[in-house]
């Protein structure tokens, strides 16, 4: 059994996903890494350095030698909220050349 959460993802909002090497790195006295509590203290910062303070912390955090994938992104979102696809593509400026009747362009053209 498993449990669906729903969680608004509005603009401006990050998303952290990572690998199980991140999570499961453990310190030389077995203990995971405190991934919440640890990425808490960067949640301000810009998603470039919190992927830097996040994987330099994980690297200080391990015990030996990893053994693990260790990879992390970071997802923005940069369009309001309600916004259809259809008004964010009239919002890219039009192709140049020659188009057809519906404004696309014709064939050969780009």
């Amino acid at each position: 059994h498993y449990q669906v959460d729903t969680i608004p993802f509005g603009t401006g909002d990050r998303l952290l996903l990572y690998t199980d090497g991140v999570s499961e790195t453990r310190d030389g006295s077995g203990a995971f890494y405190p991934l919440a509590q640890r990425v808490h203290r960067w949640a301000l910062a810009p998603s470039r350095r919190l992927l830097d303070h996040l994987h330099q912390d994980v690297l200080a955090y391990c015990h030996g030698t990893r053994d693990d994938d260790l990879a992390a992104l970071v997802a923005r979102r940069v369009t309001p909220a309600g916004r259809e696809p259809t008004e964010l593509d009239r919002a890219i400026p039009a192709q140049h050349g020659p188009t057809g009747p519906s404004g696309a362009p014709t064939a050969g053209h780009s």
